[in-house]
């Protein structure tokens, strides 16, 4: 597993690497490579790692589904890249992203109409594009490592714990 972060691009690393994630550049990409610094981990990140489990129940209500959960790391065949899925939709080929958002976030990203950072409507892939570069790297990795189209992702977001959204 940590021969794979070594090696492997991973799909939330990649907004990074193309100078689109607000907190992670791709000069900490490289030191986590290659001085073994890592970034630590944050209260938002861990409440996010708590919440998770209760963002994909939420989506399966929301979408009258059943989930399996991944956990599990796939490797593109070809490519130096890696991806770890929060949940499929069991007997289709599409997958869940988890997100938690802290209401301020979501707020700021809503002030500027024109800002990639920006939220739209629910159902719609009017996503920021640090999360529609991760699950697009996603849905590559599984689509290559599988042999099989994988072309939906959901994001299921909890702003706080005030609001429930879902894109798609």
């Amino acid at each position: 597993d940590l021969k794979l972060r070594e090696n492997y691009l991973g799909a939330s690393e990649s907004a990074a690497v193309m100078g689109y994630n607000p907190w992670c550049h791709a000069s900490d990409i490289y030191h986590q490579r290659v001085d073994g610094i890592s970034r630590p981990s944050t209260e938002m990140m861990r409440m996010g790692q708590i919440m998770e489990p209760f963002i994909l129940e939420r989506a399966s209500e929301e979408l009258g589904v059943s989930l399996t959960q991944a956990n599990r790391r796939r490797v593109h065949p070809e490519a130096p890249l890696q991806a770890t899925v929060d949940s499929f939709v069991r007997g289709r080929n599409e997958i869940i992203e988890a997100k938690l958002v802290h209401p301020f976030s979501f707020k700021k990203g809503q002030a500027d109409p024109n800002s990639p950072d920006r939220w739209g409507d629910p159902y719609t892939d009017a996503v920021p594009r640090y999360y529609l570069i991760q699950v697009q790297h996603q849905l590559a990795v599984l689509t290559e490592s599988t042999q099989e189209p994988w072309d939906l992702a959901y994001v299921a977001v909890m702003i706080g714990i005030e609001e429930f959204r879902l894109y798609r």
